[in-house]
């Protein structure tokens, strides 16, 4: 009977004292747009960039098409990721 209560006691104990389980979100991810430019000339390797949304610009701002201009700018926005890959 004493080995009943103790095995209950450390059962209940175990069970209390565990975090409940946390499910994910299931919202699905919005579709991500995906870049790839390589280093300058001499170096090996190339930058990586994910973002939700990105959108060409001239040095001031004005909206371009995709690199239209040697001063372009790639301005990404909306949970963006760069990666550094080196060969």
């Amino acid at each position: 009977m004493k080995f009943l209560v103790l095995s209950i006691l450390i059962v209940w104990q175990v069970v209390g004292s565990t975090s409940r389980a946390v499910c994910q979100e299931t919202i699905e991810q919005t579709k991500r747009l995906h870049f790839s430019f390589p280093f300058l000339e001499r170096f090996m390797g190339r930058f990586e960039m994910t973002a939700s949304s990105a959108q060409w610009v001239s040095s001031n701002g004005t909206p371009l098409c995709a690199g239209c201009e040697s001063d372009s700018i790639l301005q990404l926005r909306g949970n963006v990721e760069v990666r550094t890959i080196v060969c």
